[in-house]
């Protein structure tokens, strides 16, 4: 069934404590997560977006912004309970991106569940408009959850269900939320971003390693199974916190 569509309030907002504006969860944030919820397959059709601030442990501020996308089609109103008529009398992307950016301009990082399709709005939307992208990184809670505690499936419930976040789902704001809990209860498990890049970086040189002893297009294949092997392993000794040197 169809979810009741959002009112366009800015001031609504569930938080555990309240703040004021966009400019004390960029003053109060050590990140921030976001989600996207979009009128159709477009990625520049965003047509509402959900925002939690975190510090010290906890969300301190969180809000949703309802968006008026380029044109009045929306094919996923069954997803979201929004549509033409929620957003006829909201900003659009352009207009609603002051306040968006100053959330995100002060956040360490931004976290989303599959970060990819949120980043890609993003930057659709961006490009919509002839705006700059944030140069803020990215941290996935989907890839997040697998790391940390082996979550599979990793849809936004399945991880909610099995960490005890509640999730009002296809919510932007209480999406955000969620996103938001689930960094903080890796973090409290001990999970850092700097190792999250870590483990990229050192992926990245033993394939930089690979190709440079590799010699040929031509290689042993023998060679790339144990290159898979020894890359399989160093994985699985990077994701149980064991230090890897190259």
């Amino acid at each position: 069934m169809p979810r009741t569509p959002l009112t366009h309030d800015p001031a609504n907002s569930r938080v555990d404590t309240v703040g004021s504006t966009a400019a004390t969860s960029r003053a109060l944030g050590t990140f921030v997560a976001i989600d996207f919820e979009t009128a159709s397959a477009r990625h520049d059709s965003a047509c509402a977006v959900g925002v939690a601030a975190c510090c010290s442990g906890r969300v301190v501020l969180s809000r949703t912004y309802l968006i008026r996308p380029p044109t009045g089609q929306f094919t996923f109103t069954d997803v979201h309970g929004l549509d033409w008529e929620a957003v006829r009398s909201a900003p659009t992307f352009a207009e609603l991106w002051p306040t968006l950016r100053a959330w995100i301009a002060g956040a360490a990082f931004v976290a989303a569940h599959n970060a990819s399709f949120d980043r890609s709005v993003l930057h659709a939307c961006c490009a919509r408009y002839r705006l700059p992208p944030p140069r803020t990184g990215f941290v996935c809670t989907v890839q997040l959850a697998r790391a940390q505690w082996g979550i599979r499936p990793t849809k936004l419930p399945d991880v909610c269900r099995r960490l005890g976040i509640p999730l009002r789902h296809h919510d932007a704001e209480a999406d955000a939320v969620a996103c938001a809990r689930i960094v903080l209860a890796a973090e409290t498990d001990g999970w850092r971003p700097g190792k999250h890049r870590a483990r990229r970086r050192t992926t990245r040189a033993i394939v930089r390693v690979a190709r440079s002893t590799a010699g040929s297009r031509s290689a042993d294949r023998r060679y790339w199974k144990s290159f898979q092997h020894l890359l399989r392993t160093w994985w699985r000794r990077l994701r149980h916190g064991i230090t890897v040197r190259l």
